[in-house]
């Protein structure tokens, strides 16, 4: 198992030991400039990987094609990414994606469906997102999500029944959010085996 940290303002086409691509099998990643397809497109190479950590905005939709075949992925974490739902169709074919974060992108509530089209996500991380009630009515198609994280996002009282539907949560992050602390026990009572973080 081989783990790479790079920082993307390098390029990727500046590593070494591109033979041994096919072995890597966790990533991190800081993109902070604009990548260009050219560099992402090595991405493909890495046909074992399982994991990858992408931070920075200079990441966006239209990198995501390049992990569409890598079927091996288990998680995905594209933090502060310029990453809206259209890009997201390209994850959608990924059968063992368990864990996908996407907090502070561009996601909000017209992304919604694109997000319950991931079928296989067990974890989901959409912290400091706009997304809100209308956007989380689209996650209760989604039958294997154990942890749901929506802290910091427009999520109110009126989304949590949505919430109530998805008997497969295990642990639920509400903390800053306008939701209410009477809200927050009604939700417990429907949900008595999660844990709610408010």
């Amino acid at each position: 198992q081989v783990t790479w940290a790079i920082d993307g303002r390098r390029g990727l086409n500046l590593l070494p030991g591109r033979h041994h691509f096919s072995s890597v099998s966790n990533v991190s990643f800081l993109f902070c400039p604009p990548a260009e397809n050219a560099d992402l497109a090595l991405f493909e190479e890495l046909t074992e990987l399982r994991g990858a950590i992408i931070l920075g905005e200079g990441f966006s939709d239209r990198h995501l094609q390049h992990f569409e075949g890598l079927a091996q992925l288990e998680f995905l974490v594209l933090h502060f990414a310029s990453v809206s739902g259209p890009g997201l169709k390209s994850l959608q074919g990924l059968p063992d994606l368990k864990v996908l974060g996407l907090a502070n992108s561009l996601i909000e509530d017209e992304d919604g469906e694109w997000l319950s089209r991931c079928e296989s996500l067990e974890t989901l991380g959409l912290s400091e997102t706009r997304i809100g009630d209308n956007g989380i009515a689209q996650l209760t198609l989604m039958p294997n999500l154990c942890n749901l994280q929506l802290n910091g996002t427009l999520v109110t009282d009126a989304g949590l029944p949505y919430l109530k539907s998805i008997r497969s949560l295990k642990k639920l992050d509400l903390s800053d959010t306008r939701v209410t602390k009477r809200a927050i026990a009604r939700l417990q009572k429907q949900l008595p085996d999660c844990e709610i973080v408010w």
